[in-house]
């Protein structure tokens, strides 16, 4: 099947849509499943992405305020939207900012941070999902990692450090669920044109984002619409564009030249 006709009788659930992917992911999805819960620890901008939604004849929607590095809040954010919405057939997370900078100008609470955020945030979403999600036969669950989840990128030693453990959680659970109707996926999209790449732009090195931007940046709206057209199938990764796949592929099967590709410049 390579439409979502089987999810359209459940609803979506989706962490860190206030804005970027996650938001535009929760456009994506509208019309195309019974109803959207979005979550985010922003309220004011929870607000705003509700409004947008609503504005786009959204009538089945929930919005609630949450920070994935709390289980407590997670889980009651989850449960919120389940009793608003009914029960839930993909959820998918979506939260996540990257903290850039060189390796010995970071601060072991920055690599800490990430961590928190990044795996035990997908930890919490996932704690929070899985026994809903189990049950239910056909069901997806996605997490956002990076390219960077797949390889290392000079300028970003502490995001890939927490970006390769949700790879890793990721696989390991689709291993662990395999014979279950649930498929644990993970995103590995490349730079995204989004408020939280601004923010970050702000304290990275000028050489980091001049490599990224040489690589090639996608939309939010490319890369939800990459996740809506992998979700029927479940694919253990999800590649958006050519930005993505083609770093992926080098890497794979020309490590050495990839290598010297990616080499923080000299100076």
């Amino acid at each position: 099947m390579t439409t979502l006709a089987k999810f359209t009788d459940r609803s979506a659930i989706i962490f860190g849509a206030s804005e970027g992917t996650g938001l535009a992911l929760a456009h994506a999805l509208t019309g195309r499943v019974a109803g959207v819960g979005i979550i985010s620890r922003s309220a004011e901008k929870l607000a705003h992405a509700e409004a947008s939604l609503r504005a786009k004849g959204v009538t089945r929607l929930r919005a609630v305020a949450a920070d994935v590095t709390s289980a407590a809040q997670t889980q009651s954010a989850f449960d919120a939207c389940v009793g608003a919405l009914g029960p839930a057939g993909i959820v998918v997370n979506c939260a996540g900012a990257a903290h850039p900078g060189y390796f010995e100008d970071l601060s072991t609470d920055v690599f800490e941070e990430q961590i928190r955020r990044h795996l035990m945030g997908t930890v919490n979403v996932f704690k929070a999902a899985i026994p809903h999600l189990k049950p239910q036969g056909e069901t997806r669950l996605v997490a956002t990692a990076s390219v960077l989840g797949l390889f290392g990128m000079f300028g970003y030693s502490a995001y890939a450090a927490s970006k390769h453990a949700v790879v890793g959680l990721c696989l390991s659970l689709r291993s662990e669920y395999a014979r279950t109707g649930m498929r644990v996926s993970v995103l590995c999209p490349p730079s995204i044109d989004t408020p939280g790449f601004a923010t970050e732009n702000k304290i990275k090195p000028p050489d980091v984002l001049k490599a990224e931007l040489k690589g090639g940046v996608l939309k939010a709206e490319a890369v939800a619409d990459a996740l809506v057209r992998a979700l029927p199938k479940g694919p253990a990764l999800i590649l958006p564009g050519n930005e993505a796949k083609l770093p992926y592929l080098i890497n794979r099967f020309a490590p050495g030249l990839f290598e010297r590709l990616i080499a923080r410049p000299r100076g």
